[in-house]
């Protein structure tokens, strides 16, 4: 008997899913049905690729697949190549069943492995990176849970650099498009000072009263297969797919952090995508010791966000006259000067746009609630940054912003202190 196919899921599968989606499908026609799946993207990955793998934990559902692409763009380097070719040899030393040109599958310890090969003559366009590898993983394990072939119906995704803990399959449970799972990165001060960027990033926003106070952290994503169908997968994008995803993600409903035990994130230097934690690493290698210190942004931007967010509310409740008086009357009091605010939100158009809704008679809370999304927040941040107050080393901001906990701000001088209470704090205030 046919599974019936909920209409966004079968409309991504036929119109915008990867080949790879078929495949997956296939699987489920013909295995027995699995308990949960995870996906991880490898690209010129060596042992840590199989630690990860030998992390991975059981499920109360039933057995896991582990669904693995060994990808490389046509540009990659030499030693990226041989990483590759090293690990899809010893990946096939195990006994897989192909199911096409590019997939196999079959069992791989406590698990079952389904393999892709995205190298050599199936190797990524250029510029497509991170992002299509993710979205070739889970759209395969999209066309498996569609048709019947996996119980739950979360895709977790993770990297070849993360060790995962007992209980990973059964956290998410509240309702939710999305989860993010604690994390931990495992190495020396600079990854410290980078984690610890992340976090006060986070409180920042939270701060501020933005909706999109969350970690977009490829490697520690649970996703709602139907709310990915919705939002048409993961961006093909050399960079920043996961925060790209969670963007969309969050206009559709909540993304739920995850507490208890962490993943844990090794501290790798890498230079395969043009941001993000192995970029910071191969930036704070370069600086060397005694370099130039970490630059993060001002705490003070957060308050301009926040002053320009409770204007943005005010004139959805219809109290100002004008966009200028919001932004005038939430400035009031505060140590945010409204000229300066209403110039880095002219530099983006974001006054102009506003205006031009409410002159159409539309609904300002759609401004508010889908336009001035994540990205929207992104780009008004580093307006401020361009022009009202520049990065600052890590140390004075943790000193000066006030929406950290003083337990934060005396531990600095230890760097893993720091890093647990801002640890803590989130665990307060980010529910």
């Amino acid at each position: 008997m046919a599974i019936p196919v909920e209409k966004a899921v079968r409309k991504y599968l036929e119109a915008h899913a990867e080949p790879e989606a078929h495949a997956g499908s296939s699987v489920a026609d013909s295995r027995a049905s699995y308990g949960a799946v995870i996906c991880i993207p490898a690209y010129g990955e060596g042992e840590s690729l199989f630690d990860t793998l030998a992390s991975i934990p059981t499920c109360s559902h039933g057995r896991v697949l582990a669904v693995v692409v060994i990808n490389e763009p046509a540009d990659a380097s030499r030693q990226a190549l041989e990483t590759n070719r090293a690990a899809l040899e010893r990946l096939r030393k195990h006994t897989l069943e192909a199911i096409d040109d590019r997939c196999a599958i079959g069992p791989f310890g406590e698990h079952d492995l389904a393999l892709i090969d995205r190298t050599a003559s199936f190797a990524l366009p250029p510029k497509r990176g991170v992002g299509l590898a993710r979205k070739i993983v889970a759209d395969f394990a999209l066309g498996l849970q569609a048709h019947g072939g996996v119980a739950s119906p979360v895709i977790h995704c993770t990297d070849a650099d993360a060790l995962l803990p007992p209980d990973y399959f059964e956290r998410p449970r509240e309702p939710a498009v999305a989860w993010t799972y604690d994390f931990r990165h495992e190495g020396g001060p600079a990854i410290l000072e980078y984690e610890i960027y992340l976090r006060y990033a986070v409180l920042g926003l939270r701060a501020a009263g933005s909706r999109w106070a969350w970690h977009a952290i490829g490697s520690t994503l649970a996703i709602d297969a139907s709310a990915y169908a919705r939002v048409r997968g993961f961006p093909r994008r050399e960079a920043a797919e996961d925060f790209h995803l969670l963007a969309k993600l969050s206009k559709l409903g909540r993304i739920a952090p995850l507490r208890g035990e962490p993943i844990r994130l090794d501290d790798r230097v890498s230079d395969r995508v043009p941001f993000g934690t192995g970029r910071a690493m191969k930036r704070a290698e370069e600086r060397g010791p005694g370099g130039d210190p970490l630059r993060v942004p001002d705490p003070r931007v957060y308050a301009y966000l926040e002053t320009w967010q409770r204007a943005l509310d005010a004139l959805v409740r219809g109290e100002p006259s004008s966009v200028g008086d919001a932004i005038a009357e939430a400035a009031g009091g505060r140590d945010v000067d409204a000229t300066l605010l209403r110039a880095a939100l002219d530099s983006l158009g974001a006054i102009e746009a506003y205006e031009k809704a409410l002159s159409k008679q539309s609904d300002p809370t759609r401004y508010l609630e889908q336009d001035f999304d994540a990205l929207a927040t992104l780009r008004l941040l580093h307006a401020l940054r361009d022009r009202v107050h520049p990065e600052v080393e890590l140390e004075r901001a943790i000193a000066r912003a006030p929406f950290l906990d003083e337990e934060v701000r005396e531990a600095w001088g230890d760097l893993e202190a720091v890093r647990e209470a801002l640890v803590r704090q989130e665990h307060h205030c980010l529910r």
